[in-house]
């Protein structure tokens, strides 16, 4: 499923999880939306032994709760995460883990972690990370931003108005809702009927929020044929021309039919909305232009920018890129691009030297060339537990690592294990190495031989296509693990490598009938080490965390 079709699923979800309760608030929908995209601490790992990893003892859990309990009571801004877990067991949304983050809307975004997260206080979640892009999204590009009108629109409505049409039309509140119409009119007659007042407000509340501030084509079909209606039975009130999805969210008459998420004009559109929002995010994505210098101007135009992330995605693949001379890879790519099929420029460039020496090339040219990977980051855990987020807001002790450099040398030390795995090695080659996108035009998704190795392969044959090299990450992240391990000079304490081979490398469970703690090995071990032996369950857990991190800031510190 391509990562756009699930975003426009997850929502569906999430606002039909909202929008059949009578005191629908668009708020909460917007936390939701937050913690979908950007909730760093939210897993759901579903193989049964990760499941298992779930059930604590009674006693355990008691204790905890306990704790819990205390712990409110001096600190009410601490994560709720009883209303977390209540949300993941009520939205399918949020029982895998989070997509986004790996996934399209951050896949060039590396930076140490302690920059990728911000606190956010959220009513009824409490203080809980968020990963910045997904704030800066939510807020420029998918809930806050309104869709502008074509020039081919003519008098037609937008979709996000045709959106707001289908939901007043799925409403079950009392009203004439389900023959509603959204067109233009020089003047409709207006019945402000009862049921009909509330959204009346706030559509006026949306109109004095827009005020003049809309697009010259908006403008001038407004003036040629008149404001958009809403009409509902005998009652009429004017639309803005531009909606954004909370405004949508904010006039829809509460609450909707159970199930409207499922209704195929709503998915339709819905999934037309959320494409037309990110058209301009996915195109710099693709060329590596960062979104928050670019989004808010008309240019590039989009047909500029496809032109140059086809540039990217040509100068990517090339030998000198990899060697790392960047510049000789986008002027090799250039001139080829120009000579097999340009007409006269490319991306509205006659010359490599007049893209070179533009504010579009210079921003693709560094992005390429001082791509920055913090390895700490690739091997943090994006789940609860995370073993490597001391959480003290202080900068990442390993520093941001090159990585093309010490990548590749981990790429080199895994020797066989990546030969005998084709999949695993292209993904670390295109990805880590090269910077290839994994989504998007011209994503290593879209790349038939990639396909073709994703169906050969039984581990992953059955995932859909972004579960898969979420998996994929995943296994990259474990490979790089296990060859920092294998390749420190320095011996490391018997407890401290089971620990991190089992937790870190292999991604298993530590407590639960098949947890680390429940090994034989693992309790061999404990027996022998004085500093360990007779701690509770919970103190051994701290303490191997922080040694496990300890351990972690050394490996990285060696290949840094």
């Amino acid at each position: 499923m391509h990562i756009l079709d699930r975003l426009s699923k997850d929502l569906a979800e999430l606002m039909e999880r909202e929008w059949v309760k009578p005191n629908a608030n668009p708020d909460r929908l917007y936390i939701s939306l937050l913690l979908l995209l950007g909730w760093r601490r939210e897993t759901g790992k579903t193989s049964t032994t990760q499941q298992r990893d779930r059930r604590v003892d009674e006693e355990d859990r008691l204790d905890a709760a306990d704790e819990a309990e205390e712990q409110e009571e001096e600190n009410d801004d601490e994560p709720n995460t009883e209303s977390l877990e209540v949300l993941k067991e009520q939205t399918q949304a949020f029982r895998q883990r989070n997509p986004y983050i790996a996934g399209l809307l951050f896949r060039d975004f590396y930076a140490a972690p302690h920059t990728l997260l911000e606190s956010h206080f959220l009513p009824g979640f409490g203080t809980v990370k968020i990963h910045a892009e997904a704030s800066r999204y939510v807020n420029e590009v998918l809930w806050l931003k309104p869709l502008g009108l074509a020039k081919s629109n003519g008098d037609t409505p937008t979709n996000p108005h045709l959106l707001l049409k289908r939901l007043c039309q799925l409403s079950r509140t009392l009203g004439e809702w389900a023959a509603t119409d959204i067109r233009r009119l020089a003047q409709a007659s207006s019945m402000p009927a009862t049921w009909f007042h509330k959204p009346a407000l706030a559509l006026r509340a949306q109109r004095q929020r827009q005020g003049d501030n809309i697009g010259a084509t908006a403008r001038n079909r407004r003036t040629a044929s008149g404001p958009y209606w809403l009409l509902a039975g005998a009652c009429a009130e004017e639309v803005g021309e531009e909606l954004s999805l909370r405004d949508v969210a904010e006039i829809t008459p509460a609450p909707l039919s159970t199930g409207f998420s499922l209704d195929k004009d709503f998915s339709k559109l819905l999934k037309s909305v959320v494409n037309s929002l990110n058209t301009r995010y996915v195109w710099l994505r693709a060329c590596g232009l960062l979104p928050q210098d670019w989004l808010h101007q008309d240019t590039p135009s989009i047909d500029r920018l496809k032109a140059l992330a086809h540039l990217r995605e040509e100068a990517s693949v090339t030998q000198d890129w990899q060697d790392g001379d960047k510049e000789r890879a986008f002027r090799l790519a250039f001139d080829n691009l120009l000579r097999n099929g340009g007409k006269g420029n490319l991306g509205g460039f006659e010359t490599f030297n007049e893209w070179l020496d533009s504010e579009e090339g210079q921003a693709m040219l560094y992005r390429g060339a001082s791509q920055v990977v913090s390895l700490s980051d690739i091997l943090g855990d994006e789940g609860e537990g995370q073993p490597f987020d001391e959480g003290d807001g202080k900068a990442d002790p390993a520093g941001d690592v090159e990585a093309l450099a010490t990548l590749a040398e981990i790429h080199r030390d895994a020797g066989p294990r990546l030969v005998l795995n084709p999949l695993l090695d292209r993904f670390f080659r295109q990805v880590l190495l090269q910077g290839r996108e994994v989504e998007g035009p011209g994503g290593l998704l879209e790349d038939e031989g990639f396909k073709a190795l994703l169906d050969e392969d039984p581990r992953y044959a059955s995932l859909a296509a972004d579960e898969a090299a979420v998996r994929l990450f995943y296994a990259a992240r474990s490979l790089i693990a296990n060859v920092l391990l294998e390749t420190h000079p320095e011996p490391v304490a018997p407890l401290v490598e089971a620990y991190f081979r089992w937790v870190v490398v292999e991604e298993k469970p530590m407590r639960g009938r098949d947890g680390l703690f429940n090994r034989k090995s693992f309790k061999a071990l404990l027996a022998q080490d004085a500093d360990y032996a007779g701690l509770a369950a919970d103190a051994l857990n701290d303490r191997l965390q922080a040694e496990a991190s300890r351990l972690l800031k050394k490996l990285l510190a060696v290949r840094g």
